[in-house]
């Protein structure tokens, strides 16, 4: 009989300390998932933050650069206007030279060919008086 007791109250222990370790171990795995989803909600936290700070910084580097692209396009055009305007005006005076000089090159030519006409009329006019003397 006290063999029948003590088994009894050895069952009901062993009984009582495994429904106390199954409610432990479940407390304990419910415990860890949430430290795992607190966990996992902290990592998209802290993701989204870096993001949010991260395409900010990333949003006006590309607005310097876009800035800093206008203002260098916006210059060349200036130069290029400049220089197409300096070589418009270049072309324009080498052309007014080059014309200077055709005409002042025309105008020798023609008093060139004035000056060997006079000189053959008067050679014309002197045989011409030679021959009147001559026969006059």
């Amino acid at each position: 009989m006290y063999r029948q007791v003590y088994r009894l109250q050895r069952h009901s222990a062993i009984q009582i300390q495994c429904l106390i370790r199954g409610k432990f171990g479940r407390l304990r795995a419910m415990r860890i998932r949430h430290e795992k989803a607190s966990l996992k909600l902290q990592t998209a936290f802290r993701r989204f933050v870096a993001m949010k700070a991260y395409n900010l910084l990333r949003y006006g580097a590309l607005t310097a650069q876009r800035l800093e692209r206008g203002r260098r396009a916006r210059n060349l055009f200036v130069v290029m206007k400049r220089n197409a305007c300096s070589v418009s005006l270049q072309a324009w005076w080498r052309m007014m030279r080059l014309n200077l000089a055709y005409r002042g090159l025309r105008r020798a030519t023609i008093a060139l060919q004035c000056k060997y006409r006079v000189t053959v009329a008067r050679r014309a006019l002197r045989e011409l008086k030679l021959e009147a003397r001559d026969l006059g």
